[in-house]
């Protein structure tokens, strides 16, 4: 494969996994991060590729292939397998398609969740966060944007398939899925199961202090985003909270895809009506792993 090397400054690592789920804030924020001097992105780097075809199983060491780990590893190394990546969105919208000499490297995806237990393995010195949304706006966002089938019309079975019922997300979801009343019998409610089960697997497997919550960087992106900041020793002035992950400006919009919308305006009326006690269900152990591991305050 081919690569390219650099050295970072030793107060902060080559490359950093930010992941977060789909319409969750995941491009305003990571964009917002590489407009701080002596940051970059990595925009999505595992579409179209390995991770982009197995993201509904959780990865052991069987899944992972020489490549993967090559990838992985030399993102902590600040070396980058070029040939690894097939995702467009890395050449159009990054902000290197190489590493900068001394730059903290943003990688920024939204397809990682059931690969954290493996990857935080695989390479240890590579640092993984998470971007946590309300997942009652995630799937409010989803609909509106008439992207739970488009995204999510094969998942939940793909999840139900694949995840192992003796695994302690499995444990908890796949029972669930049957008790919820009705079942996963509509699209919004396969969504909340997706939403759910990957993203109590991803926040379980994080460390403490590796989460960036969207309401408070969209409240004031310096302080919003200051754990990252203030650990990698990165200026909170240089911070810009950006259109956010709904839109506002249109011109400032920072969706990949989707419609832009009023700052401040809620959508969770969108859910269906039959859906809500539903998602609520789905969602509780998630917002229960939160309010236990990382300290989310209760809200509306």
């Amino acid at each position: 494969m081919t690569a390219t090397t650099s050295r970072c400054d030793p107060a902060r690592p080559p490359a950093i996994l930010l992941i977060g789920f789909d319409r969750s804030g995941t491009t305003a924020i990571a964009r917002s991060l590489a407009r701080i001097a002596g940051v970059e992105l990595f925009m999505q780097p595992f579409n179209s590729g390995p991770v982009r075809a197995k993201m509904n199983r959780i990865w052991t060491e069987a899944d992972a292939t020489p490549a993967d780990r090559d990838f992985l590893t030399g993102l902590s190394e600040g070396r980058l397998a070029r040939d690894y990546i097939r995702s467009p969105w890395f050449e159009r919208q990054s902000t290197a398609t190489d590493f900068v000499p001394g730059h903290l490297h943003v990688v920024k995806t939204t397809l990682n969740h059931l690969t954290v237990g493996w990857s935080q393995r695989a390479a240890p010195a590579l640092p993984h966060w998470g971007i946590w949304r309300d997942p009652r706006d995630v799937l409010a966002s989803l609909i509106r944007n008439d992207l739970i089938e488009t995204w999510f019309a094969q998942a939940a079975q793909e999840l139900r398939a694949q995840v192992d019922p003796d695994s302690a997300v499995g444990r908890l979801y796949l029972p669930l899925a049957d008790r919820v009343p009705d079942g996963l019998d509509s699209p919004a409610r396969r969504a909340a199961f997706v939403i759910g089960l990957r993203s109590w697997y991803l926040f379980d497997s994080l460390p403490r202090g590796r989460v960036l919550f969207y309401d408070a960087f969209r409240a004031d992106a310096g302080r919003g985003l200051s754990a990252l900041t203030d650990l990698y020793r990165l200026p909170r002035a240089g911070v810009d909270g950006g259109a956010g992950v709904d839109g506002g400006d249109e011109a400032r919009d920072a969706n990949l895809v989707g419609r832009a919308f009023v700052p401040g305006t809620s959508y969770r009326h969108l859910i269906p009506a039959r859906d809500r006690d539903a998602a609520e269900q789905l969602f509780a152990p998630l917002l229960a792993l939160m309010r236990a591991r990382h300290d989310l305050e209760d809200g509306p």
